[in-house]
C-alpha cells in the first residue's frame, strides 16, 4: 500500500463518487476563488444536492462568510463553467 502523503489527491480518491465533488474541481478551485484568507479558515466539505457544505473553523468566520455566500456560489460557478452550486451551507468545523 502506497504511503498516505497527506496530499489533496488521496483524499478525493476516497470520497464516494455520489458526494458529486469528484466530478468538480472545486478543491482545486477553492483558494484561488475565496483566497488564502478564506481559504485557511473555510473548506469545503461536501455537495449534496448543489449545495456545498463549507467547514469553518469558528465562530466569527462563519458571521463572515455568511455576507458572502451569494457571491461565493456565484465566482464559484463562473469558475467552474456551469452553475453546480445553487447554496452554500456553513458548518463549525469541530476540532
Amino acid at each position: 500500500a502506497m504511503a498516505d502523503s497527506g496530499g489533496i489527491a488521496p483524499l478525493a480518491a476516497r470520497l464516494p463518487a455520489s458526494t458529486g465533488l469528484v466530478h468538480y474541481p472545486i478543491w482545486a478551485e477553492w483558494t484561488a476563488t475565496v483566497g488564502p484568507t478564506i481559504a485557511a479558515h473555510a473548506r469545503p466539505a461536501r455537495l449534496r444536492r448543489d449545495v456545498l457544505v463549507v467547514s469553518v473553523d469558528g465562530p466569527e468566520w462563519m458571521q463572515e462568510l455568511q455576507y458572502v455566500k451569494r457571491e461565493l456560489c456565484t465566482k464559484l460557478n463562473a469558475r467552474l463553467g456551469s452553475p453546480v452550486v445553487r447554496d452554500v451551507y456553513l458548518v463549525l468545523a469541530t476540532p
